[in-house]
């Protein structure tokens, strides 16, 4: 059910989940340090060896805590939202001589940009959670909707109320403002981010551990997780001192890349035959190398290039209307859909001959539902 990896996509997969599971070590590690006031490199530790063992235990523990702990966090938050609002949270006003003021129009693309490419980054990942569940059109259908809407509620909600408390914030770190704007009640605060950054690591890393093993690496799913815990512990190590700026590039390379590989995934799916269960087994033939598709996606993100808006690298055209706001992910969706569209009926780029790898038996399939 749903959108099912293959090496192509794991690729992708991985380096993402990665990113995001140093980038939350990092969230979650600050948090447990201000209220602990132990070294951060502690810590991150501590937090990467709790993911490292559930994410270990697999499927049906995180199934079982992230239940639980979506009845201990929503309260937190919505307690974090009324002690901002409460204390003075600041409004949505913009200081027209900051720095990097691009206008409200611009503010407005740029969000907008940032906010879909997240929402839609999770599409890929989404059948690593969903594969066990019955394939029924009712199942796939609420699977769907209840997934989706989740994840625009969510982001809107903290999205918002990060705005509300980054505009009233003295400090530029976001664990320190939080400590600082809410007062009496910083600890539970503190908790409750230290709490979902365990959350969403449990889904990177388990994961990602499973884009590693569709690449046909040859290691367990254990010692995939172990290198991906090893991995994002040492980033969030360089990343925690200067968090805004590198967390910043990294979600601006993540929305660029993102954008084009979804529009390509999901024309494929509804254009490109994709939906038939009959091409299931496709996806396990070792003799496809190299599809029209990835071109579509790499033409996306080069037409995006003189767009791109980062601390990294700034393209012409931003250079030239900082106030047009960054329109990378826009132009990298269009121009990979554009490429699709011409291309999806051509034969693939790429093909040799090798033995096509059957489909899992759904009894083996069965059984990682224990893992």
């Amino acid at each position: 059910m749903g959108v099912r990896l293959t090496p192509k996509v794991s690729d992708s997969a991985i380096s993402e989940r990665l990113g995001w599971a140093a980038v939350t070590v990092i969230l979650g590690g600050k948090a447990i340090a201000e209220l602990t006031h132990l070294p951060f490199w502690l810590c991150g530790l501590a937090l990467t060896l709790v993911e490292l063992v559930v994410s270990i235990y697999g499927y049906n523990m995180i199934n079982f805590l992230q239940r639980v702990l979506t009845y201990v966090l929503t309260p937190l938050f919505v307690m974090i939202t009324v002690v901002a609002l409460v204390r003075g949270a600041g409004t949505f006003g913009a200081d027209p001589k900051a720095p990097d003021y691009v206008g409200s129009t611009g503010g407005w693309i740029t969000f907008g940009g940032w906010f879909l490419s997240f929402l839609v980054a999770w599409a890929p990942f989404a059948s690593d959670y969903s594969r066990y569940l019955p394939d029924s059109p009712r199942v796939v259908s609420r699977t769907a909707w209840y997934t989706g809407l989740g994840n625009f509620v969510t982001i809107c909600w903290l999205g918002i109320l990060g705005v509300l408390l980054g505009s009233s914030a003295t400090s530029s770190d976001s664990i320190t403002a939080l400590h600082q704007l809410t007062g009496p009640f910083a600890v539970p605060a503190l908790i409750a981010i230290g709490l979902s950054a365990l959350a969403q690591n449990f889904l990177n890393v388990y994961g990602g551990a499973i884009s590693v093993q569709t690449l046909k690496v040859p290691v367990t799913r254990t010692q995939a997780v172990t290198l991906i815990c090893a991995l994002a512990y040492g980033i969030s190590l360089w990343g925690h001192s200067g968090t805004e700026d590198k967390f910043s590039v990294f979600l601006n390379l993540t929305a660029y890349f993102i954008a084009p590989f979804a529009t390509v995934l999901l024309l494929d799916y509804h254009l490109g035959g994709r939906s038939d269960p009959s091409r299931i087994a496709e996806l396990y033939d070792r003799g496809r190398v190299l599809s029209w598709g990835f071109v579509a996606w790499v033409g996306g993100v080069g037409a995006s290039v003189p767009f791109w808006q980062s601390n990294l690298y700034t393209g012409p055209f931003a250079s030239a209307y900082p106030h047009a706001g960054d329109l990378s992910m826009f132009v990298a969706a269009a121009a990979a859909a554009v490429l699709y569209l011409l291309t999806y009926r051509l034969r693939p780029l790429w093909v040799r001959d090798v033995p096509a790898t059957p489909e899992p038996r759904p009894e083996k399939a069965a059984a990682v539902t224990g893992s």
